[in-house]
């Protein structure tokens, strides 16, 4: 039996989700981390403020309140700033320039994150498939392929959000890596 995929083809993504995951996904994680150690950093000059004061326990949990949730607020509108100079820009960046496309024994990934990265590797490089779909990236509808390699290290897992059909293409993937695995 012949191999009944074409020799190139590119693999559908879902670019206009994909870059409102990404939008969310960075702008909450500049909030919690800036929000957070605003909180945090905030402890000190309220220390400083009841240092030497025997006060109530109440009006020391009041300024310790206080000053946390004004470090709060400052750091997520720190984030915001941060997420709108560095990441807002970069998912849109990130979705245009994905790119999956089968090249005969090949599997290309061409990604932007600031650096751009074009990748070739060859099915036999390719260990597994799956289909990842965490509560963000169902709250907007995407799938990530997820490919482990023969690599070591943080290159030898491939994640590739917004694959449109996750599924059929995960085993449409995993078809061609059987059919073209010992091509040349």
């Amino acid at each position: 039996m012949g191999d009944p995929y074409p020799s190139h083809f590119e693999i559908d993504i879902d670019r206009d989700r994909v870059r409102k995951y990404l939008r969310a996904k960075w702008f909450f994680s500049w909030i919690v981390a800036l929000g957070l150690f605003g909180a945090v950093f905030a402890l000190a000059p309220a220390g400083k403020s009841i240092e030497g004061d025997l006060k109530p326990w109440a009006e020391v949990l009041a300024v310790f309140a206080g000053s946390m949730a004004i470090g709060l607020v400052l750091g997520c509108l720190i984030g915001a700033v941060l997420y709108l100079l560095f990441s807002h820009w970069l998912a849109a960046t990130y979705a245009n320039s994905l790119v999956v496309a089968v090249e005969g024994p090949f599997l290309r990934i061409c990604e932007n994150w600031g650096i751009r990265t074009d990748r070739r590797l060859h099915f036999r490089a390719i260990v597994d498939y799956a289909i990842q779909q965490g509560p963000l990236r169902r709250r907007f509808g995407i799938e990530s392929l997820i490919m482990t390699t023969t690599g070591h290290g943080s290159t030898a897992t491939i994640s590739i959000p917004g694959i449109k059909d996750g599924l059929k293409t995960r085993d449409m993937l995993s078809e061609v890596d059987r059919l073209r695995e010992n091509a040349p």
